[in-house]
């Protein structure tokens, strides 16, 4: 059987360093692990997953990064899909290179800023202008192709047990941050010219790292292969006995979690994750500490 390696472009979104521990072997074996969480062109989601000596190498040569955007050239990586995720194992031949400023990294970033088309009527593509809370096409009539910007914050979540990826709405986005999203626009220092999604209003960012009870919409779909993330429709705070801050994880549970491109301001992933860690900070955690968020669940079915 023949194995095809694969180089690919991704931009890190998260990153996690652990120690594995391998109990089938005598003595346990532990082995030193780089999770790289990246974004492709497309806006799927996958995991770069390196190991031991390379792994340690690729960790000091992040390390010495200046923070700021983080676009990754894998080469020679063995893709795989494990329970709906895409899986990127480094090999022996396996390269990486970061930030580098060539034609590839700039078709990338091209490709990745896909611009919001207007389509009101047939044959019109013009690219639509954000004026304060609305997006407009100067083209068509004005008071007809107007779209109004609205949340979608997609967040990574831990209980007692497990990690689930939950989507926030317009309402249930409001009710959290007290805001509306055009409103959120207007007052945010996040230039229209942010086409590559980097910036996150502050707002948005105070979230990371919070504990809070999150009550959500359960249907049958959401248990299949291709819809495992869970709409909220109601988020409030916890009991006091309950503020404990969590530990940060950037690997996949048994969730789907891919980041699909949506209006500004709410136009990135963020995981609830401590400031410090993933994936505001790109640098490898160097502290973990054990806690939890608290999650509740209503059944429902749509």
């Amino acid at each position: 059987m023949e194995i095809v390696l694969a180089d690919v472009i991704a931009q890190v979104s998260c990153i996690r360093t652990s120690n594995k521990v391998d109990e089938t072997k005598t003595p346990p074996r532990t082995s030193f692990n780089l999770l790289l969480t990246c974004t492709f062109s497309g806006g799927e989601t996958g995991y770069i997953s390196v190991w031991e000596k390379l792994a340690l190498q690729v960790s000091e040569e992040l390390a010495q990064l200046k923070d700021g955007p983080l676009l990754v050239i894998a080469t020679g990586v063995n893709p795989k899909t494990v329970g709906g995720h895409i899986y990127l194992n480094a090999t022996a031949s396996t390269r990486f290179f970061f930030n580098v400023d060539d034609e590839i990294t700039q078709d990338f970033r091209k490709r990745k800023s896909s611009p919001y088309k207007c389509q009101w009527k047939w044959g019109c593509s013009t690219k639509m202008t954000r004026i304060g809370g609305k997006i407009t096409c100067q083209t068509c009539p004005s008071a007809k192709a107007v779209g109004v910007l609205r949340y979608r914050i997609e967040v990574i979540v831990e209980d007692d047990s497990d990690t689930s990826t939950f989507v926030i709405f317009e309402k249930a986005g409001e009710k959290l941050l007290k805001t509306t999203a055009s409103d959120l626009a207007a007052k945010s220092d996040v230039p229209e010219n942010d086409d590559f999604g980097e910036i996150v209003p502050q707002a948005i960012q105070d979230i990371v790292g919070g504990v809070f009870l999150f009550y959500v919409k359960v249907a049958k779909y959401n248990f299949t292969a291709k819809h495992q993330s869970f709409s909220v429709y109601q988020i409030a705070p916890p009991p006091n006995a309950l503020t404990k801050k969590r530990n940060e994880t950037c690997e996949p549970s048994q969730t789907k979690s891919t980041k699909l491109p949506i209006a500004p301001p709410s136009n990135a992933t963020l995981e609830m994750k401590p400031k410090s860690g993933c994936p505001l900070s790109k640098k490898p955690p160097t502290n973990s500490r054990k806690n939890k968020s608290q999650v509740v669940v209503d059944e429902t079915e749509e």
